[in-house]
C-alpha cells in the first residue's frame, strides 16, 4: 500500500468519524457537541438531587480548565425573605458602570449553581464590560416554587441599595438566565414591573427559557430523546420544582399566560434549534412582538440545549455571548 493510498484511506475514515460524531436524527451537530451527545448521558437517567451532586463534582474536578481570566470576583450574601444567599459578582471592568446584569443558572430549578454557571458567567462578563452578578438561588425539590422566584427578585431589590459594591452609579439591572434561569430572568421581570419597578429593567436576556409548563409544543416532541436535555428530565425537573400540579398554571411559572405584557422592557430571546424548549421560548417571543414589545430573537440552528457560553460545545456558544454583548451595547 502506497502512502498516497494509506493517506486517502485515513483521509476516508477520519471524515467518517467526523460525521458519526456530529449526526443526530434531525441533522448534524457542531463536532464538540456531537461529543457531548455521544459521552455525556442524558440529564434524565437521575433523579434531581443526585444529578445535582454529579455534576457538582464534575464541576470541581474540572474548574481548572474554565480560562477566562477576569479583573475581579467577589461573593456576597445577599438578603432575601426566605434568608441569606451568595452572589457572585463578576466585573472586567476597572470604571464605574451604569448597569448591572442579574444572572440566574439554569438547571431546572433542580440542579446547578454559580458554580457549575462560572464559565458562562466569565464569558459575558468579559465580553459585555458590565458586571454581573450571579445568583445562587435556593433548589426544588428542597426549597418549592415560588421560593426562587422571591429570592430572584428580592435579589434585584438588594442590589438596588448596594450600587456602589455592584460597580455601578445607576439603579438600572439586566436580569438574564438560561433555561429555568431564563424563565426566573422572565418572571422577575413580570412581578417586578406589577410591584412598581419597571424603571428598575433597562434589558432582558432570556436563553433558551423555560416559558409554559402547561401543555406540550412540537420541539418537545422533536426532541424527546437523544439531545442532552430529554423529556424524562424536564418532568422529573417540573415535579420537583412545583408545590402542586396546579402551579403550572401560575404566570410566575408559566409567564406566557401573563394577560399583559406591554411594559416589558426590551429584550433579547435566543433559542437553540435542537432544543425540546425552543418552540415555547419562541412562542414568548410572539406574544411580546403581538403586545408591542421591542424583542429580538436569534434561533442558533442545529445547537443543543446547554450550549450557551460553554466551549465544550462549540462555536455556537461563543458566538451566541458575543451576540448577547453586542445586544446590551446597542
Amino acid at each position: 500500500m502506497t502512502i498516497v493510498t494509506i493517506i486517502v484511506v485515513l483521509g476516508i475514515l477520519l471524515m467518517g468519524a467526523n460525521l458519526y460524531i456530529r449526526r443526530t436524527p434531525a441533522g448534524l451537530v457542531e463536532f464538540k457537541s456531537g461529543l457531548v451527545l455521544k459521552l455525556l448521558p442524558d440529564l434524565g437517567n437521575m433523579e434531581p438531587i443526585k444529578l445535582r451532586e454529579s455534576l457538582e463534582k464534575f464541576t470541581a474536578k474540572n474548574a481548572h480548565k474554565v480560562k477566562v481570566p477576569i479583573k475581579a470576583v467577589k461573593e456576597f450574601s445577599v438578603s432575601t425573605r426566605h434568608g441569606e444567599i451568595t452572589g457572585r459578582l463578576y466585573n472586567d471592568a476597572e470604571e464605574v458602570k451604569d448597569r448591572c446584569i442579574i444572572f440566574y443558572h439554569g438547571g431546572g430549578f433542580c440542579v446547578g449553581s454559580i458554580d457549575t454557571h462560572n464559565e458562562q458567567a466569565r464569558r459575558v462578563a468579559k465580553a459585555t464590560g458590565l458586571p454581573l452578578l450571579s445568583v445562587d438561588y435556593s433548589l426544588s425539590p428542597e426549597a418549592k416554587f415560588p421560593h426562587a422566584v422571591e429570592e430572584c427578585i428580592d435579589t434585584v431589590l438588594w442590589a438596588k441599595e448596594h450600587l456602589g459594591e455592584l460597580g455601578i452609579d445607576k439603579p438600572q439591572f439586566v436580569p438574564m438566565g438560561d433555561s429555568a434561569g431564563g424563565n426566573l430572568a422572565i418572571v422577575v421581570t413580570n412581578e417586578l414591573i406589577k410591584m412598581g419597578h419597571k424603571a428598575l429593567i433597562t434589558q432582558v436576556v432570556p436563553v433558551y427559557p423555560v416559558t409554559d409548563s402547561t401543555k406540550e409544543y412540537e420541539s418537545n416532541k422533536l426532541y424527546a430523546e437523544g439531545y442532552y436535555l430529554t423529556a424524562k428530565a424536564m418532568d422529573n425537573f417540573m415535579k420537583g420544582y412545583m408545590s402542586s400540579p396546579q402551579d403550572v398554571n401560575d404566570v410566575r411559572a408559566s409567564p406566557i399566560l401573563e394577560e399583559d405584557l406591554s411594559q416589558f422592557p426590551p429584550s433579547f430571546i435566543l433559542t437553540a434549534g435542537f432544543d425540546p424548549l425552543r418552540d415555547q421560548g419562541e412562542a414568548f417571543v410572539e406574544k411580546l412582538r403581538a403586545a408591542g414589545c421591542d424583542v429580538k430573537h436569534k434561533r442558533y440552528d442545529n445547537a443543543l440545549h446547554a450550549f450557551f457560553g460553554l466551549k465544550d460545545f462549540g462555536k455556537k456558544g461563543l458566538v451566541a455571548v458575543d451576540d448577547v454583548a453586542e445586544f446590551l451595547k446597542s
